[in-house]
């Protein structure tokens, strides 16, 4: 229509790939879906978003939705499809993944000093006074041992779980019978309740 030839800088360009998109082939793939062809496969209303370039060549986001418009033998006759700029919308939503990807990262900040932080700084106590202890009551060193064996335990259970929450990735990878056992090892490090697993 006129309003999409004033895209051109010369008017002779007339398809829509290569108004919007500066592209020689029409749209394919699943970065790039043609609305036409989906309506017309789908007989169905169509949402997709493209990038497309405005007269400066600079690309911009937009979200492209489709109509169909049938004949009286319900096939699609024609389209109605008109084009949203969703530049703001985009730059709100990266503003948010930014937003949460630092309040994640000061989570686990936190995690990471009031839990691992702590228990080196204790096991690290308990690793000084161990020499001394064991010359005056060797009982109480051996319990200190104890102690020191659970808090490194503890330590590496919370590691291991801030590394997964670090890469949700790994979730997928690693098998159910591993992910419980670390689920086990977590909890028993946390509440000092042994939890087993038995497959």
């Amino acid at each position: 229509n006129s309003a999409a030839r004033n895209l051109s800088d010369n008017g002779e360009l007339t398809t829509c790939y290569a108004l919007t998109h500066r592209r020689e082939q029409p749209c394919a793939g699943p970065d790039h879906v043609c609305p036409l062809q989906q309506v017309m496969q789908t007989k169905q209303p169509v949402t997709v978003e493209h990038t497309h370039f405005d007269a400066n060549g600079d690309p911009f986001p937009v979200e492209i939705l489709g109509y169909p418009l049938f004949n009286d033998e319900g096939g699609v006759e024609r389209t109605i499809e008109y084009t949203l700029d969703i530049s703001e919308r985009k730059r709100a939503e990266q503003a948010a993944e930014a937003a949460a990807a630092t309040a994640e990262r000061e989570r686990l900040a936190r995690d990471l000093h009031d839990a691992v932080s702590q228990n080196l700084f204790s096991a690290g106590l308990i690793a000084e006074l161990l020499p001394e202890l064991w010359e005056i009551d060797r009982g109480e060193a051996l319990s200190s041992l104890a102690k020191l064996r659970q808090l490194i335990r503890a330590t590496s259970a919370e590691m291991r779980t801030m590394l997964l929450e670090l890469r949700p990735d790994s979730l997928t990878e690693a098998t159910l019978d591993a992910l419980l056992d670390h689920l086990a090892e977590t909890l028993t490090s946390r509440g000092g309740v042994v939890v087993e697993t038995d497959f």
